[in-house]
């Protein structure tokens, strides 16, 4: 009984752990972007996927890092952002706020969320 459980832990354990890609990183500012590869889900046109940001500098004296969970329609070349979450420090320890969903916008050119949307609508 005790190796089963040990056996479920780890099974468990492996299925949760996240692989962060780095994606991105802003040439002029200095600012990295990684997106999660392992809860990549897709939904007909849809794929939503959970992104981090750590900007080099802080952003408005207060954001080091953010994490947000996108979802990008892959056929309308758009993208929403269903949650954000802020963070005071550059590892995505000390949230600083919560953001609302954002309304649907069309992916912009040479953008960070192009290159997102690029690599994920391919999968």
């Amino acid at each position: 009984m005790k190796k089963l459980l040990i056996i479920i832990g780890l099974l468990f354990c492996s299925s949760v752990s996240a692989e962060w890609v780095l994606y991105y990183e802003s040439a002029s500012y200095g600012d990295k972007y990684w997106y999660e590869d392992k809860r990549i889900r897709v939904r007909g046109d849809n794929v939503f996927v959970w992104t981090r940001t750590k900007n080099k500098e802080k952003t408005r004296g207060l954001i080091g890092s953010a994490q947000t969970y996108f979802k990008i329609n892959c056929d309308e070349y758009s993208y929403q952002f269903l949650q954000s979450d802020y963070y005071s420090d550059f590892n995505w320890t000390n949230l600083l706020n919560e953001g609302k969903p954002s309304e649907v916008n069309f992916i912009p050119p040479n953008s960070n969320i192009e290159t997102l949307a690029d690599i994920v609508c391919k999968k």
